[in-house]
């Protein structure tokens, strides 16, 4: 899979995580200001690792994000996610806490009322530098189709 160049929105971001990190560590969550995020409110998830990588729980999901695909995860575990959508969405939060190392990624989703397309850029955080505890996720919106439904 050829390796996809950020948008501007998501560089800005993750320029913004590098800049959080010191000797090499990962930023934790804790280092950044929530006003920091101003640019991408709406479009960002925090997640919590939970069982080792094996579930991760929503502690924010964007208001914009909530709107477009009418799925508001906040509080709620990835594998609570409609199964069509934790295949898809589960597999790159693992990835991230498995290689410490930042994620940006194409997706799409059909189902029998819609069809999604979009980026997502992941940002692995760590309380103690090394160990992904935390995923700062920015969702940009490319297509979104809702389809006719069956009479």
């Amino acid at each position: 899979m050829p390796t996809l160049t950020p948008t501007p929105r998501a560089k800005a971001l993750l320029d913004l995580w590098q800049s959080k990190r010191h000797d090499g560590l990962l930023p934790a969550r804790r280092d950044f200001a929530f006003e920091e995020f101003r640019p991408w409110l709406g479009w960002l998830t925090l997640l919590e690792v939970c069982d080792g990588g094996n579930d991760f729980l929503f502690t924010l999901h964007g208001t914009a994000a909530v709107d477009r695909y009418r799925l508001d995860m906040t509080g709620k575990k990835a594998t609570e996610l409609p199964r069509n959508w934790s295949k898809t969405i589960i597999a790159g939060y693992r990835d991230v806490v498995r290689t410490a190392v930042p994620a940006f990624t194409r997706h799409q989703l059909k189902d029998a009322q819609f069809e999604y397309s979009w980026l997502r850029l992941l940002l692995p955080c760590a309380d103690d530098g090394r160990n992904v505890d935390r995923i700062i996720a920015l969702i940009e919106d490319i297509e979104y189709v809702k389809r006719p439904l069956a009479l």
